[in-house]
């Protein structure tokens, strides 16, 4: 019989590039939590490979706990920044209805690089829940989106990730370096997370608390030795130490966002971003894009 699974958050990318590949995947059954029947229309490439679209109130547990008869594993990639309740209201009612699995807004850095920005707060809220829940769960890590490598390239990003330059602007030839360059930073595309997530899954035996994916772990010197590569065009690197990213972070406060990736630079600089290829070895036979391939698809002439 197959496994019934339903992901909450299907219309970010993430989302996306996890329900493609979970209806790659034999014998799942794939739901998908939405709220408005809008965003139903909007899944017709996947209801269409058999999905299956549930329209759910988020704010109300008994419509939660309806929703989620029959299913045993919930991935959810909601962001929770703005509304933690979302995450803690599907953490009740998977407990109430009987899932076995759940797997959180995550899919970030390790649990030591999270624990340095104050921005997932709400994470940490939400894990705390789910631990003491008695569901079945794991925490998905996957380093930085490769993916934003692609950001104004001459050909399209596939898939609706948003998009923005992260630290690196191979269009505008630029680069802002957080430390040395040297500190090695682990980089994974949503479509490998989508893979990988889809193999955790069907895993057979009880998920450890932490699953980490890999997609390459680099350093950004090499990166931008890759991308000049690739391009056949020098960049022009900004290195911030310890002492700017300090100012910048004192600086920032007050802007959310930029207090956010001012703490990342902060992470990555002190070395703490890199994550553990748990899932490579557990599912050997997922071949990963390497961050020179990922340019080399999107920048190469």
């Amino acid at each position: 019989m197959p496994l019934r699974i339903a992901v909450a958050g299907v219309t970010t990318g993430l989302g996306h590039a996890i329900v493609s590949a979970l209806l790659d995947t034999p014998d799942l059954e794939v739901l998908l939590f939405t709220r408005s029947c809008s965003s139903t229309k909007d899944l017709t490439h996947f209801t269409s490979r058999g999905a299956v679209t549930k329209q759910v109130d988020y704010s109300s547990i008994p419509s939660l706990i309806c929703a989620l008869d029959g299913v045993d594993t919930v991935i959810n990639t909601i962001s929770p920044f703005v509304d933690p309740t979302p995450a803690l209201n599907l953490i009740t009612a998977s407990k109430a209805a009987g899932v076995r699995r759940f797997a959180p807004s995550e899919f970030a850095f390790s649990a030591e690089g999270n624990a340095r920005l104050n921005l997932y707060e709400p994470k940490r809220r939400t894990w705390a829940m789910l631990k003491q829940s008695g569901l079945e769960y794991t925490s998905f890590h996957n380093g930085i989106f490769m993916d934003y490598f692609a950001f104004g390239a001459p050909k399209p990003h596939e898939g609706p990730l948003y998009m923005a330059p992260f630290f690196v602007n191979i269009a505008a030839q630029k680069a802002t370096i957080p430390g040395t360059g040297d500190e090695k930073i682990t980089f994974t595309t949503v479509n490998d997370v989508g893979r990988f997530v889809a193999a955790a899954v069907k895993f057979e035996g009880r998920w450890p608390e932490k699953f980490g994916m890999v997609g390459e772990t680099t350093s950004y010197n090499q990166v931008v030795r890759d991308i000049e590569a690739v391009t056949g065009k020098k960049l022009e690197v900004e290195y911030l130490n310890k002492e700017s990213i300090a100012a910048k972070i004192e600086e920032s406060k007050g802007d959310e966002v930029k207090f956010f990736l001012s703490q990342v630079l902060d992470v990555v600089a002190s070395g703490l971003g890199t994550v553990e290829p748990t899932l490579n070895k557990l599912a050997p036979h997922i071949t990963v894009t390497s961050v020179k391939d990922l340019i080399s698809k999107y920048w190469s002439t």
